[in-house]
């Protein structure tokens, strides 16, 4: 059995955008801290996101329902 991977790197939000039809397992998003809040990120990725799948997004602390996500903190504390 061969598992397929491709990568894009690009605008996450645009990619979806013009990707409607598109499912994914995994999305990384790293957007600028201060012109992109984590919920409405969210709500635009999870429409493309396989059931089951992982979003994973670089942002700036802060505090996130521990009941629904998983926070990891690297860096400067």
């Amino acid at each position: 059995e061969t598992d397929q991977c491709d990568l894009f790197l690009a605008d996450a939000l645009y990619y979806l955008k013009r990707s409607k039809n598109l499912y994914f397992d995994i999305i990384f998003a790293d957007p600028p801290y201060t012109e992109v809040s984590f919920q409405s990120i969210k709500e635009k990725i999870e429409r493309n996101l396989k059931p089951g799948g992982i979003f994973c997004m670089e942002m700036k602390k802060s505090d996130v329902d521990l009941d629904l996500f998983r926070r990891k903190i690297y860096g400067n504390l």
